[in-house]
């Protein structure tokens, strides 16, 4: 399923025809709308306006050790991977420096799996899920119009839909190239 959305979001973004002759734009992003990192791919669509596709991904995972007395020991580990596919559009002020604002919509597939063994066995639990937010995005960017290094930071807040609803600020950095 997530290499399905991958592609499909890559595509859709691809098959855009631009007014422009340039801009493709691909950058990796720490922090952000990928969580603790990912990559981006932005095409223009029209003059200052480019449509955005991204994957992302965070994972933890906790190891700790029970001790009881009738049981003995008991050693419990759990892993939480969230990857985020988002699609958007940003729009640009200036021209070499460059001032954005984008929105657009951030899919994340979670992954759980936990699982406790010990001198009576063991017990693994999976479960995966999606969860559908919105994100906004605002910043400045260093991008040549003619192409090549680009360098970008911001702030981009997040908002959980649904009974869980929210919102998570996360700032960006992100380096990148142009063409």
């Amino acid at each position: 399923m997530k290499i399905k959305s991958i592609i499909a979001a890559l595509l859709l973004c691809c098959s855009l025809q631009p007014l422009k002759a340039q801009t493709n734009h691909v950058y990796g992003e720490f922090l952000g709308v990928g969580l603790l990192g990912g990559f981006s791919y932005e095409r223009m669509v029209m003059d200052k306006l480019a449509a955005r596709v991204s994957y992302g991904g965070f994972t933890a995972t906790s190891t700790s050790m029970i001790s009881d007395a009738d049981y003995g020991f008991t050693f419990v580990e759990t892993e939480i991977s969230v990857n985020p596919i988002t699609a958007g559009a940003h729009y640009f002020f200036g021209d070499k420096f460059k001032a954005e604002i984008g929105a657009g919509i951030s899919y994340w597939m979670v992954s759980f799996t936990g699982g406790a063994s010990g001198d009576v066995g063991s017990l693994t639990i999976t479960e995966d899920g999606g969860l559908l937010n919105l994100y906004t995005s605002v910043g400045l960017r260093y991008q040549n119009p003619d192409g090549g290094i680009t360098f970008k930071l911001g702030l981009s807040p997040t908002i959980v839909l649904g009974d869980e609803g929210g919102s998570l600020a996360f700032p960006h950095i992100g380096l990148g190239y142009s063409w």
